[in-house]
């Protein structure tokens, strides 16, 4: 139940998703107890639904306990804490608890670099959420150079089309707009549209991000018409969620 629920949920089919990790919770509570490490599985896939869906408050206190369990099971030093810190300091950014999302971060990030070495594929994600830190407090410069520094780790981890350099081209597309680098930042997202319709399909959640995004810039551009063109595309997809 919890791998076919994160199935769903990497398909955008989020209800259903949150049913089955829900009942995946329940019978691994009732087998186990809990306070099983087994549990951080579904709690976090269940924080990440939420979190997509701006229920904050709810992801919030999966992402919590899903650390705390974490934290017992296998104690600060270990890669899977620090993988459940950067979940959590994702939910507190987009809360707006940005200094406890920096300290969450940096805590991970280190632990990334004591125990597991850079080359961990979560140690991007870290980095490019410390990026997005920098990037909320005007350090531009810092911000840029850790998305590139975490794009070219992912790349080199997963390959080129895998949907996560997609999120990472598409934050560091989200810096070169906010700059005015417009060049720079359509073909990034050109680039990020292309592997999440390769890799998701055409109808998914996160093409019709990719698409939002475009049809933002071309209207900063002065490209009106094809900004409707390509907010009409995202409209009109139909999501069972």
């Amino acid at each position: 139940m919890n791998t076919l629920g994160a199935i769903y949920s990497a398909q955008g089919k989020y209800v259903e998703a949150e049913q089955l990790l829900i009942r995946a919770m329940e019978v691994t509570k009732k087998a186990h107890g809990s306070d099983h490490p087994s549990l951080t599985r579904s709690m976090n896939n269940l924080a990440s639904i939420y979190h997509k869906q701006a229920r904050y408050g709810e992801a919030e206190a999966l992402s919590k306990r899903a650390l705390a369990i974490t934290e017992k099971s296998v104690g600060l030093n270990h890669p899977n804490y620090a993988a459940n810190l950067c979940n959590h300091a994702t939910i507190c950014r987009e809360m707006g608890q940005h200094a406890e999302a920096e300290a969450l971060y940096k805590q991970a990030i280190g632990i990334f670099e004591n125990v597991a070495g850079q080359q961990h594929p979560n140690f991007a994600v870290g980095l490019n959420g410390l990026a997005k830190i920098h990037f909320l407090k005007g350090q531009y410069s810092e911000a840029e150079s850790l998305h590139q520094r975490a794009l070219a780790l992912t790349v080199q981890a997963f390959g080129p089309d895998h949907p996560r350099v997609a999120v990472f081209t598409s934050d560091l597309a989200e810096l070169y707009q906010f700059q005015n680098r417009y060049d720079e930042a359509e073909s990034l997202i050109q680039h990020a549209l292309t592997i999440r319709e390769k890799a998701l399909g055409s109808n998914h959640p996160d093409v019709a991000k990719s698409l939002q995004q475009y049809a933002a810039l071309l209207r900063q551009t002065d490209r009106a018409a094809d900004a409707e063109q390509t907010e009409a595309r995202a409209s009109a997809m139909n999501f069972s969620n």
